[in-house]
């Protein structure tokens, strides 16, 4: 990020808290994400009978059907 003109050492602090902060945060989202994907995968092996795994190829092939080819 550019910023125009030069920050006060005090505004600079808060910037790099902010910053700080918002990596945490986006960090335990994506942790978030992570569990309850898992944890929706596992009740659909269970619900389906298939493995984790052949689940797991399964939507890839469907995601990469839904994108367009490079």
């Amino acid at each position: 990020m550019r910023l125009p003109t030069p920050l006060h050492v005090d505004d600079a602090e808060v910037l790099d808290e902010l910053v700080a902060w918002y990596a945490d945060v986006r960090n335990r989202q994506a942790g978030l994400h992570l569990f309850v994907e898992r944890m929706l995968m596992i009740w659909l092996a269970e619900a389906t009978g298939q493995s984790r795994t052949a689940i797991v190829q399964r939507l890839t092939l469907e995601i990469e059907n839904l994108l367009p080819p490079d």
